[in-house]
């Protein structure tokens, strides 16, 4: 049941629960990118809220998704240099950086290739973006625990 308020906590609590069940009902479905959509959704708006807060910088909405990381990583550095209590984890950086770049596979791979040559075998490509939209959910579970952890310090 939809709680209906304007207050900015509670819209964003209902638009968050709707992604996790969408994401989860995409998967069981097999409707993978629309997972993979939301998954990167979720990551962005995380990372951005603890960019613009450390970083002081305005995340647009329209900023890729591999810059968005990079202004992670350099918002975590310039904060380490502070001597704050945020936790510099490289290894999410890692994991950001390669979940971002199979997401651009799985999301323009079902039916792009170089002219003359064939696409990639349908049950392959489900295959590798079942796996990428697994990984997703995991990451982005990931992301919103360390998020609400850097919240805390």
């Amino acid at each position: 049941m939809m709680v209906n308020s304007d207050e900015p906590n509670t819209t964003k609590y209902e638009s968050y629960a709707e992604a996790w069940r969408r994401m989860k009902a995409a998967i069981d479905a097999g409707f993978y990118l629309e997972a993979i959509a939301i998954q990167e959704s979720i990551i962005f708006d995380r990372l951005r809220s603890f960019v613009e807060h450390v970083g002081g910088i305005e995340i647009k909405d329209k900023t890729p998704y591999l810059t968005l990381i990079l202004h992670l990583e350099a918002a975590l550095n310039k904060d380490a240099k502070k001597d704050r209590r945020w936790n510099n984890d490289k290894e999410l950086i890692e994991r950001l950086k390669k979940w971002g770049d199979r997401r651009n596979r799985a999301v323009h791979r079902i039916v792009r290739s170089k002219p003359g040559t064939p696409t990639q075998p349908i049950d392959e490509f489900l295959a590798e973006v079942h796996e990428t939209a697994d990984r997703g959910a995991s990451l982005a579970r990931e992301v919103s625990e360390w998020f609400r952890e850097q919240k805390k310090r």
